[in-house]
């Protein structure tokens, strides 16, 4: 062989190791996205992951990260890496979900339970202070009314004290 093919295949070899590790970079790069995208949806919900029934699994990150479920098998030293990454922080997640439907429903019911108490007590909060502004609106009344009666009662007054003569009295001082 000559040199000059002997460096091509080298360069096409060197060529796909940048382009396999650059690859390898993007699936890990969108692994850690998708993992702290899923963080952000179950801590949105309340602890519970939104899709797939609740369930998270591997299978699920998979198929959201666009790979074949054979993808983490793949026995390269990077993908083993990637995968015990994946599986730990899939044990760290899934520890703190329900992970089967029982679990999930209870919760549900449990929250569902919480909201309709929260419900009921802003419905009572909302008659208590409709009858307390109908109270103030009464009571409002009443003291325009009663304005209204003092305002007539001076207008009376000082039609009345018009034709008078009115002293003012002055207080006495004291002389020393």
């Amino acid at each position: 062989m000559s040199i000059k093919i002997l460096a091509n295949k080298n360069a096409i070899a060197s060529r796909g190791v940048e382009y396999t590790a650059e690859r390898h970079r993007r699936s890990r790069l969108s692994f850690e996205k998708l993992m702290l995208q899923i963080e952000h949806e179950i801590d949105r919900n309340g602890g519970l992951y939104p899709f797939n029934n609740g369930i998270l699994n591997g299978i699920e990150l998979l198929k959201r990260a666009g790979k074949s479920p054979a993808y983490l098998q793949k026995k390269t030293e990077k993908i083993r890496a990637l995968k015990t990454e994946v599986n730990a922080w899939l044990k760290r997640v899934s520890s703190d979900i329900p992970v089967n439907t029982t679990s999930i429903r209870r919760e549900v019911n449990r929250r569902e339970k919480e909201i309709v108490a929260a419900l009921s007590a802003s419905r009572q909060a909302y008659a208590e202070l409709e009858l307390e502004f109908a109270q103030i609106t009464a009571d409002l009344a009443e003291a325009n009314q009663k304005i209204s009666t003092l305002q007539k009662d001076i207008a009376t007054l000082a039609v009345r004290l018009a034709g008078e003569t009115i002293t003012q009295l002055r207080p006495k001082t004291k002389r020393a």
